[in-house]
């Protein structure tokens, strides 16, 4: 039985439609996350996931959301499964970094903050 997010029909969608759905959706999540009803996003975004293990923004915000809440390791994991979706964004390297440098893990977090300046370097 496919993962559906509420208001979905129970057929399974065509690929087309279902990244459309899924764009609403990550739509609405990131309206709460600025709205700061972090709860309501985090659970779309997770709910997200479940659809399409690997949305590289669902994967990043969730990994924002763990650092505002504390969880520094598993803002680490979930930033680090965005990086391995798309290494191509600067700001994912960037908030990577912060993480690592709370956790004091420095040398890591100086290597991440230069991909991040290698990678927006590149978009000049």
């Amino acid at each position: 039985m496919a993962t559906k997010f509420r208001g979905m029909s129970n057929k399974n969608p065509v690929p087309n439609q279902l990244s459309q759905q899924v764009q609403v959706k990550f739509q609405q999540a990131l309206a709460l996350h600025q709205q700061g009803h972090i709860g309501q996003a985090q659970a779309i975004f997770q709910a997200i996931l479940k659809v399409q293990p690997k949305h590289f923004d669902s994967l990043h915000f969730l990994g924002v959301i763990a650092y505002d809440t504390g969880q520094l390791e598993l803002s680490v994991k979930l930033i680090s499964d965005a990086l391995k979706v798309n290494p191509n964004v600067a700001a994912a390297y960037s908030n990577f970094g912060l993480v690592l440098q709370k956790l004091k893990r420095l040398d890591e977090a100086l290597d991440k903050n230069t991909n991040c300046a290698a990678t927006f370097s590149l978009f000049r």
